[in-house]
């Protein structure tokens, strides 16, 4: 037993051992599980496709059913109220573990379902099909099924779309996963952040309490940097030592002698050569007690070699062993938080070469730190950011704090390029030189991430609209060219179809003008006849064999010609050109425009079939003419409008002579050719505006808008010859005359037929 398409109606699974049932059974739970959407709310993603599932097929229910431990739960269903259904008696238990589309065309008289409880129920299920939801990884996950509560026999084509549409169910579900898996992913990172940001603040509060005097005075002994410690052993306020001199803080004596010193610093300083000088000074604190410090003090030196300030550094050694005891600690912590930090740490020299790097700087790098000693942060990143780093160690670039912020890229040995947050903050070398400390963080995962997400929603949102045309009835063609052109970045994109005369010719266009014709030896002929996308290099000259399809104002960088698939047929080409190189067929760029084509297959298709479905409905199928639906429709348009317009509205009624003696002479068959031909020939005598439709056997019915008698004579006695061969017809016709019923009017035509046959056929005549 087999459906329109051949295929087969009860295609069971094959059998399967239990122990290999379980395993399967298993792998389908974590696979479901995976998905996290069990129970979820309702979705309009799922349900447009479920809805175009259930139009498509012309059935008046349809479901996206996930399978769970005991149950089948929809997450998405039209026309149909239960929210979940157990799997012992659902169909789609079934459908599962089908290699195809299951098809019950009736299932009272299926052996295997008549006595199940959906079908014998309230329920009363009759037909069904139902296509498996099959994962990336071959596990079937659900089933995409369309139901009704009568028999129905599926055509080939609507079993070939509900197998398309199961895919994009299975395509939506993956990259929903994959969003959600992103933002688990980011989060994490955020919680990384957070820790890092716990450390500085550790690092900070273990500066700003040390014991440690640091200061430093201009040219006129004021103070310019005076640190915490400084503040606290002489009993100031926070910044209150700012501005003052010495003599303003500090004991005459004492303020005298440190006074010397510094005058000794500049008084010995070489133009060009940074030098320092240790001295052991005395200080009486405010609570009466005298401290001794050993006082390394050197010139601030300006980038023009100037000297704008003294600087110090004091360390209290009145109890030298506890002093060292505690420094030695204080360099123990602090190297233990630079080697196990999570963000890469690094000195640089006044040549901008690192003598000492963390091990997180190194894995930054994809290098050793020893490797890194010696080098500079040019020789590691990447050529785009040099410019950057030369900025930075002419202090170009830095904020108003000092400090420079800037995202960094360094390629890897593998090819690949990690992205890092940089802080570079210039330090002042032993001896006055420019050195600087580097800071890097590690962002290449979040980046990743961010982008990656990104795309994944530009691609559902892309896809979803795209389909949403096909709901809504609209023309998909534009909106897939914006999408593609959005989704790869590209310069212009171009969808170009074959017309009549078998030219490609551009459809819809998004960045340049449309209704351009490409020859048929182009390329996008060549693609369309060979199924295979090509991709032009970017150093493409107008002499090459596969040069553009159409001319551009300037060589683009590169061309792709991707063919656009629906039923194993390619029906349109996407033409893409970017104003940069793309590397090949793999790259990004050209994998979103795939992805579009896939869907944008399954759009032009369904609108297709939309077309036609809406063509048979208005059109008698043996002429071409408009059926008698179509005629009533339009004919009171054309009435609303005479009446409106103060135009005329003639009724004319044509029928075929003898037509019961050709059709019992040569054959019901040159019959139904006759009235082909004749059709046929009567569309061209007509003019825009004019209504031709079949009556019924041999009669046509035509209605002519604004024609004056004589043009209505001219136009009917043109009609009348062109029937074909020997054969002839009569007419007759009215003109209406409001407010009469148009029925009158054809009735008063078909009298006048009728004396036309009366009268010895092959004739006009009017009412």
């Amino acid at each position: 037993m087999q459906d329109p398409a051949g295929r087969s109606l009860l295609a069971p699974a094959a059998a399967v051992a239990p122990s290999v049932e379980a395993d399967v059974e298993l792998d389908r739970m974590r696979a479901v599980r995976a998905l996290g959407i069990l129970d979820t709310p309702p979705d309009p993603a799922f349900d447009d496709l479920t809805a175009l599932a259930a139009r498509l097929c012309a059935m008046p229910m349809a479901l996206v059913s996930l399978v769970d431990t005991e149950r089948f739960w929809f997450k998405s269903r039209w026309g149909f109220d239960a929210g979940w259904i157990a799997r012992d008696v659902s169909l789609c238990e079934s459908a599962l573990t089908c290699s195809d589309v299951l098809t019950i065309p009736d299932a009272l008289a299926d052996l295997r379902f008549r006595d199940n409880p959906t079908v014998t129920g309230a329920a009363g299920i009759r037909a069904y099909a139902g296509a498996p939801l099959v994962t990336s990884d071959g596990i079937a996950v659900g089933v995409l099924c369309v139901l009704d509560t009568v028999p129905r026999m599926l055509s080939g084509r609507q079993l070939d779309d509900l197998a398309l549409l199961a895919r994009q169910v299975v395509s939506l579900l993956e990259l929903r996963r994959q969003a959600e898996s992103l933002r688990s992913e980011i989060a994490a990172k955020e919680g990384a952040e957070a820790e890092l940001r716990r450390s500085r603040h550790v690092l900070d509060e273990l500066l700003a309490h040390t014991d440690v005097l640091v200061y430093a005075k201009d040219l006129d002994g004021r103070f310019v940097i005076a640190n915490a410690a400084l503040e606290r052993t002489m009993g100031q306020r926070p910044g209150r030592m700012l501005g003052r001199t010495g003599e303003e803080v500090f004991p005459a004596s004492a303020a005298e002698s440190f006074r010397r010193n510094d005058s000794q610093i500049l008084s010995t300083q070489t133009p060009g050569i940074a030098s320092w000088e240790v001295f052991q000074e005395q200080l009486e604190v405010p609570d009466g007690s005298i401290h001794t410090y050993r006082s390394t003090k050197f010139p601030l030196v300006d980038d023009h070699g100037e000297v704008y300030a003294v600087a110090g550094v004091s360390t209290d050694i009145t109890e030298l062993t506890a002093v060292r005891a505690e420094m030695a600690e204080s360099v123990r912590r602090f190297g233990a938080l630079f080697d196990i930090s999570p963000v890469g740490i690094a000195l640089s020299d006044e040549q901008g070469l690192w003598f000492q790097a963390n091990a997180a700087f190194g894995r930054l790098l994809g290098v050793s730190p020893s490797e890194m000693i010696g080098r500079s942060a040019l020789e590691f990143a990447h050529p785009d950011d040099h410019a950057i780093i030369a900025g930075s160690e002419l202090g170009q670039l830095s904020s108003p704090d000092g400090v420079m912020r800037t995202e960094l890229r360094f390629p890897q040995r593998d090819g690949s390029v990690r992205c890092a947050w940089v802080n570079v903050t210039p330090l002042p070398g032993p001896n006055g030189e420019h050195w600087t400390l580097g800071i890097a963080e590690d962002i290449t995962d979040r980046k990743e991430a961010e982008t990656a997400l990104r795309r994944s929603e530009e691609e559902l949102a892309a896809i979803a609209a795209v389909a949403r045309c096909v709901q809504s009835g609209t023309d998909p063609r534009p909106v897939v060219a914006a999408a593609v052109r959005s989704l790869a970045d590209a310069a212009h994109v171009r969808l170009l179809e074959p017309s009549a005369a078998g030219a490609m010719v551009v459809t819809a266009h998004d960045g340049i003008d449309p209704g351009l014709t490409v020859a048929a030896e182009s390329v996008a002929d060549e693609v369309r006849r060979t199924g295979k996308a090509v991709l032009q290099p970017a150093d493409w000259t107008p002499g090459d064999d596969h040069r553009p399809p159409i001319s551009e104002p300037e060589p683009p960088g590169s061309v792709l010609w991707q063919p656009v698939v629906a039923e194993g047929e390619v029906i349109a080409v996407l033409n893409v050109t970017w104003s940069g190189a793309v590397t090949g067929l793999d790259a990004r760029p050209v994998q979103a425009v795939r992805a579009l084509a896939g869907e944008a297959g399954a759009s032009l298709h369904a609108a297709q079939l939309r077309s036609e479905l809406e063509r048979a409905a208005t059109t008698d199928p043996l002429t071409g003419a408009l059926n008698r639906r179509a005629w009533a429709t339009q004919l009171q348009q054309l009435m609303d409008r005479s009446l409106a317009q103060s135009t005329t509205l003639t009724v004319v009624l044509i029928d075929l002579d003898n037509f019961k003696a050709f059709n019992d002479g040569f054959g019901h068959a040159a019959g139904d050719e006759l009235l082909r031909v004749f059709a046929t020939d009567v569309r061209p005598l007509m003019r825009r505006g004019d209504l031709f439709a079949r009556w019924g056997g041999e009669e046509f019915i035509l209605a002519l808008v604004d024609c004056d008698r004589p043009l209505t004579e001219r136009t009917l006695q043109r009609i009348r010859r062109a029937v074909p061969g020997t054969q002839t017809c009569s007419i007759g016709h009215a003109r209406w005359q409001p407010p009469e019923p148009i029925d009158s009017c054809i009735g008063r035509a078909d009298a006048a037929l009728y004396r036309a046959k009366r009268t010895g056929r092959d004739r006009v005549v009017s009412s």
